[in-house]
């Protein structure tokens, strides 16, 4: 699984976001995209990635809402069913 930020592999403890508004876009994050499911669009994230990207929407003042899951790369890989 590669981080949807920087495209580097994510090994150890991955972040998922799911954005249930689907209004939250970004040019220079990449989005995984389900088959079935409840979460359809969401970006696998290290932690360190996650934070900077929480501090941009902070700095930006956007209103958003979107789901975080902390958890290890296997436990999301498991849980999305990604090969």
């Amino acid at each position: 699984m590669d981080c949807s930020l920087c495209a580097k592999e994510i090994v150890g403890v991955g972040v998922l976001i799911a954005d249930e508004s689907n209004e939250w876009t970004d040019d220079s994050i990449s989005f995984y995209h389900s088959e079935g499911g409840e979460l359809d669009t969401f970006a696998l994230l290290h932690p360190v990635c996650f934070v900077d990207i929480f501090h941009e929407l902070l700095r930006q003042e956007k209103e958003t809402y979107f789901v975080v899951a902390i958890s290890r790369t296997g436990n999301l890989r498991e849980s999305l069913q990604i090969p």
